[in-house]
């Protein structure tokens, strides 16, 4: 069984990695933030997408912290703490990604 707990340190792990992303700290590399070919290749990309995913980052860390407070995590079921995890999570992801597309876009338009 999960406790409240668990999941305030979770989200305060979510949030401390998501912070440097957030600020506009981390650099283009190979080892911490949103690592694809495409961010690697473009400064401005990688700067543009890791600040918004680390800002998302830090929405879905509170997320989970009203999710634990709120959401009937405590139960025999391990799929409830699992999905309530999951799921803030799991939606910075794909905002990011449709975020990224967006922008390869509009960086492929003014290169024209």
């Amino acid at each position: 069984m999960v406790e409240t707990e668990e999941f305030l340190v979770l989200a305060g792990g979510l949030a401390l990695v998501c912070s440097p992303l957030a600020m506009g700290w981390v650099k283009p590399n190979y080892f911490y933030g949103v690592r694809t070919r495409a961010t690697l290749a473009s400064a401005e990309l990688w700067r543009r997408v890791n600040r918004f995913f680390g800002r998302v980052g830090l929405l879905a860390a509170a997320i989970l912290v009203v999710l634990s407070r709120f959401a009937p995590i405590e139960t025999s079921s391990a799929w409830v703490p699992l999905v309530v995890l999951l799921s803030p999570l799991a939606c910075a992801v794909w905002l990011t990604v449709v975020y990224q597309r967006q922008i390869q876009r509009e960086l492929a338009q003014t290169a024209d």
